[in-house]
């Protein structure tokens, strides 16, 4: 049964109720697909004329109701924060998450590639996901804020005798299944088997998504001449939770050949840095090609409406608009991504200059 919490514990003071909206970008893109959607139903009614009136009311109707479903994504808050708790929007209704919960360790990070992101899982399917970075980067950070101020993780189970986990990449090549015990780990391949010693482990990278988490998202085994990059099949009919494998490492390797990193978060060293700025540049090259792919779709199918046959209009209008989003999109992510890059070059400065960087 869970236990009330005590009431100085609560991060929220009084009858105090804040109310938080999605990041500008997608509101902004909500607001565009509202506005298409809507006036793809103007156009409709207007261009087939031909058809019976049921047809052209029902094609409106398709079109009015996901402008209406697309409107509450910029028009009604998606997170309430009070006493009781912290609410998510769904559709009309609040789903709360009570300060309780975070306290007594129902509520655990959603997965390891997740940023700000919780998971209630005795909730149902569908409810069960808390996604803070929706929110605008400073009203994300003060969510969290508050909840880190309650919240209790779960505990880890404890260490088995050994662990069994699919699959992994031995020097780019599948391997089948790895197993790790106190002395020795194990690469099972279809047609051979490797073993290795602890001590002939030279060095281990471990990425999470945060410093602060007991889970990662890529893990990197180095051996004198060999690497083994860990991952988990996520169909697989046994997976051992990451935090277990994560801290089984750690419990065997020597801390001098951790290397352990964090995609956001506080900088610990030039390395981590290094690598989230290729990652940034990354994703600047992805925003530039999606922004010139659609910008080269949109004049033609603007071009193409004026001529084709009226009873397939209406597809050139949806691609005209989801070329236009997909610009829109592109372009201010390019924005997004080549502000953060300026950032990182100013702590990369920082770290030349042997400055203690900045949290990001």
């Amino acid at each position: 049964m869970a236990a009330t919490l005590n009431e100085e514990r609560i991060p929220v003071s009084g009858d105090e109720v804040r109310y938080f909206y999605l990041r500008s970008e997608i509101r902004r893109c909500a607001m565009y697909v509202t506005s298409g959607c809507l006036l793809i139903s103007v156009l409709f009614w207007f261009v087939a004329v031909d058809r019976e009136i049921s047809e052209r009311i029902f094609g409106c109707m398709v079109s009015l109701s996901i402008a209406i479903w697309m409107s509450q994504f910029f028009l009604l808050a998606r997170v309430k924060v009070d006493r009781r708790g912290i609410s998510r929007r769904v559709l009309l209704w609040w789903d709360l998450w009570p300060w309780e919960a975070f306290a007594d360790g129902r509520i655990r990070h959603a997965d390891r590639r997740s940023v700000k992101e919780y998971r209630y899982s005795s909730k149902l399917w569908g409810f069960q996901r808390l996604r803070l970075e929706i929110l605008n980067t400073p009203d994300e950070l003060e969510v969290d804020t508050l909840i880190r101020k309650v919240w209790t993780p779960p505990p880890l189970e404890p260490l088995p005798e050994s662990i069994q986990i699919e699959r992994g990449l031995f020097n780019g090549r599948m391997v089948k299944q790895i197993e790790l015990t106190a002395s020795h780990l194990t690469i099972i391949r279809k047609q051979e088997t490797t073993e290795f010693q602890w001590s002939d482990v030279d060095k281990v990278e471990i990425w999470r998504s945060e410093s602060d988490r007991a889970d990662f998202v890529r893990m990197f085994i180095h051996f004198h001449d060999d690497r083994l990059n860990c991952f988990q099949n996520q169909d697989s009919n046994y997976r051992a939770p990451d935090e277990i494998f994560s801290s089984f490492i750690l419990e065997h390797i020597p801390k001098e050949r951790i290397h352990d990193f964090a995609f956001k978060g506080r900088l610990r060293s030039l390395a981590e840095l290094e690598d989230r700025i290729a990652r940034e540049e990354k994703q600047l090259r992805e925003y530039r090609n999606m922004k010139w792919a659609s910008a080269m779709v949109i004049p033609v199918s603007g071009f193409a409406a004026f001529f084709v046959d009226p009873e397939t209009l209406g597809l050139v209008i949806m691609l005209f608009t989801f070329s236009s989003l997909t610009f829109i999109a592109g372009y201010f992510g390019r924005k997004e991504s080549k502000k953060q890059l300026q950032e990182y070059e100013t702590k990369r400065a920082k770290f030349l200059n042997n400055d203690e960087p900045a949290t990001s």
